[in-house]
């Protein structure tokens, strides 16, 4: 540092001056400068408010306005929209399926194994019922003519009901069976590995296929009328057209569990269920006769 009188140079932190003994002033520390402050620009006072407006109270007994439908107008060369049809709808189509049956006789009924068709499949076991019963009315059939109440009715004694009584048992003994036979089916089908349909897909095939017998009920009931014509010197074809009407009943109930076998399912299970199912609806006819001859006799 420097002398302020003498201009001598001296040591830093001397007290005074060694050459002409000027006393040194005392060095302060500088201070830090002080931050500047923020420059903030004033803001303007924003502008009061409008008090908002009291709402309006609502009137519950007021009116409310109905909507106005709003109808689209039809693009002009656009296709008309088809209605949508029923989801499940009967179909009664008999005349194309007799057309189909003498061409393709199984197409023409597993074509038709829906639930839609039952009410065209109820109509061959229902012509089958109604025709027995009118050819036994028209061929004064009774139970003396019948071989099974002919021997019950030689151990009791008695000649039995009339014409129209004993015809009329026989239509509720042969529905009853033909019940039975449905009814098995549908309630055995799963357990013998073929596929459970609903009862009235079961009616729907099955009754059709019941076609070849209600035809045969004609045919046997002519047949029968000849036979008892010609005093028993004709051959009875009746039990020949029945039996061949019943084996192709079978043969489509064997043919339809076969196409609708489950993957535990084989053809010895679908033979099986056709065998049970025809065996237990005979035991029911026969159970049925024979509580139809113990009130008849």
């Amino acid at each position: 540092m420097f002398c302020t009188k003498c201009g001598q140079s001296f040591p830093d932190g001397s007290a005074a001056c060694p050459f002409c003994g000027q006393p040194v002033a005392p060095m302060t520390p500088a201070q830090p400068a002080a931050p500047a402050a923020p420059v903030v620009a004033p803001v303007a006072p924003a502008a009061p408010q409008a008090p908002a407006a009291p709402a309006q109270p609502v009137d519950p007994n007021a009116y409310a306005q109905p909507q106005q439908p709003v109808y689209q107008q039809p693009v002009p060369g656009a296709a008309p929209v088809a209605p949508v049809a029923p989801s499940n709808p009967i179909t009664y189509d008999i005349g194309g399926f007799l057309g189909q049956f003498f061409k393709d006789p199984s197409g023409a009924i597993f074509s038709r194994a829906e639930k839609k068709h039952w009410l065209l499949g109820l109509t061959f076991p229902v012509f089958y019922v109604i025709m027995n019963f009118i050819f036994k009315i028209i061929n004064k059939e009774t139970a003396m003519t019948d071989f099974a109440t002919l021997v019950n009715a030689a151990f009791k004694g008695k000649d039995g009901p009339s014409v129209g009584g004993y015809a009329f048992s026989m239509l509720i003994v042969e529905a009853l069976a033909i019940g039975v036979f449905l009814l098995m089916i549908f309630l055995l089908s799963n357990a013998f590995g073929v596929k459970k349909d609903d009862f009235q897909t079961i009616i729907a095939w099955n009754g059709l296929a019941f076609f070849p017998l209600a035809a045969a009920s004609i045919i046997c009931g002519f047949s029968e009328a000849i036979y008892i014509a010609m005093d028993a010197k004709v051959f009875n074809l009746t039990g020949v057209f029945s039996g061949v009407a019943f084996l192709f009943l079978i043969l489509m109930s064997l043919e339809y569990f076969t196409k609708n076998l489950t993957q535990r399912g084989t053809r010895f299970k679908a033979i099986m269920l056709t065998i049970t199912s025809s065996a237990i609806a005979q035991v029911a006819f026969v159970f049925f006769r024979w509580i139809d001859n113990k009130i008849l006799f």
